[in-house]
Order: structure tokens, then C-alpha cells, then sequence
């Protein structure tokens, strides 16, 4: 299996307005990215970076942030470097 098909993002959690993000399967203290954007149409490479740090030693992430009530949507993407 490639690495890239071993990790996942998992469905974001929403309490109120704050949104929780995960992700597992990454190489333990492996370095990503978390990108986003309000428009899927954009190629990746135009996605804004959100949030960069390291795996831990399971090869999970969690994030958190606060919704913006003006945004319809908000996309996320993690890339593995």
C-alpha cells in the first residue's frame, strides 16, 4: 500500500462554533500540512496552508478552530511532506 492511501482526515466535529479535525495513518512525527479552501474548483497548488506541524507518535493529528459564520463552506486537505 502507497502512504498516501494509508492515511485518512476524518470527518470534522462541530460543537457550537468550533470545528475538530483528525487525521491518523501518518508516519509517526512525519511532517503535513493542512490545506483549505472555499472553492473545490481551484487546483490543489492554490490551496491556502492552514496548519503545519508533525504526526505523533501514532501517526495521528487533531486541530481545532472556530466556524465562520460568513463561509458556506470550508475544505481541507492534508499533504504529507
Amino acid at each position: 500500500m502507497h502512504e498516501a492511501d494509508a492515511w485518512k482526515l476524518c470527518p470534522p466535529m462541530v460543537a457550537g462554533q468550533r470545528v475538530d479535525r483528525t487525521g491518523l495513518g501518518g508516519m509517526a512525527s512525519g511532517r503535513f500540512v493542512l490545506l483549505t479552501t472555499t472553492d473545490l474548483t481551484i487546483p490543489t497548488a492554490f490551496w491556502a496552508p492552514s496548519w503545519s506541524n508533525q504526526f505523533d507518535a501514532f501517526g495521528a493529528f487533531d486541530d481545532a478552530s472556530e466556524v465562520s459564520l460568513v463561509e458556506a463552506q470550508r475544505y481541507f486537505r492534508v499533504r504529507v511532506q
